[in-house]
């Protein structure tokens, strides 16, 4: 199996062909390309990337979709769209016509937004069915746990959960809504994303703080339905976070795993889940 990244950001900075639109806090200093990142996989082996929309793109999905254009096959797109617009089945099959794959839904960054319980979002939600779309949920424990039911709802819509959902370090083993997290493995339709790990951790590398959840998640919902990413160049750039360090934290927190379910957290699962060809 090949390595997948499940959680790639990229983007240049703000101009007039790819303007930016910030829907959170988030205004980074720097640029981080297609063809960084691109060349960061190739060093690493890595062969192919799940690209997540930046929260300063906002709802303006060009750069991503220009992405997949340039380098068929090598990667995925996960876009914004507003919850709230009355159009939304058509903006998410325009995008779907596009080669969009999935809807970032970023409510850990804008907790006001709609997402989920009401009749406008039950549209979003029938519409990702339909066009067999991947949720990813940036989200708090709390957030993902409240909303339970309407991921009981829609079954047929795969779910997300990035960064294994923050979880409480202060309080081993990660808290009772953790635990409650790892119940959520009854539902077939909800994978976790062990990704970001060095941002969560409060610990130096290897961030073993951390590392025990991975391995909590591990147990609970298995290695078909755990996805490695990186959150790379953001977490990268602020921990000094290697993604050669990424991979191996991983390799260190399923230590007692066989080699081809490590291999599936890092990258089988992601290439059933995205029905990637990888080219890499």
């Amino acid at each position: 199996m090949k390595i997948v990244d499940t959680h790639v950001h990229v983007w240049e900075l703000a101009s007039g062909r790819c303007p930016w639109q910030p829907i959170g806090k988030l205004r980074p200093d720097f640029q981080w390309t297609i063809e960084q990142q691109v060349a960061a996989m190739e060093q690493n082996n890595i062969a192919c990337g799940i690209i997540v929309q930046t929260s300063w793109y906002g709802y303006d999905n060009r750069y991503g979709i220009d992405c997949l254009r340039r380098y068929p096959g090598r990667f995925a797109f996960v876009g914004m769209v507003d919850p709230a617009r009355e159009d939304i089945e058509n903006e998410m099959e325009r995008l779907a016509n596009q080669g969009v794959g999935g809807l970032r839904l970023p409510v850990l960054l804008r907790p006001d937004l709609p997402w989920y319980g009401t009749p406008q979002t039950d549209r979003m939600w029938r519409q990702a069915g339909e066009l067999e779309w991947v949720l990813c949920l940036l989200v708090t424990l709390e957030q993902v746990l409240e909303a339970r039911r309407t991921i009981e709802q829609f079954p047929q819509v795969k779910i997300a959960i990035d960064h294994i959902a923050h979880p409480d370090l202060e309080t081993p083993p990660g808290g009772s809504l953790f635990a409650q997290l790892l119940k959520m493995a009854n539902l077939p339709n909800v994978y976790v994303k062990v990704s970001a790990l060095a941002a969560i951790s409060r610990l130096p590398y290897p961030h073993r703080d951390v590392l025990e959840q991975v391995k909590r998640a591990f147990d609970a919902f298995g290695p078909q339905r755990l996805m490695w990413g990186t959150d790379h160049a953001m977490t990268q750039k602020i921990r000094n976070y290697s993604l050669q360090q990424a991979l191996n934290s991983v390799d260190t927190a399923l230590k007692d795993a066989s080699p081809e379910d490590r291999a599936w957290v890092k990258g089988g699962t992601a290439t059933r889940v995205w029905k990637l060809d990888c080219a890499g």
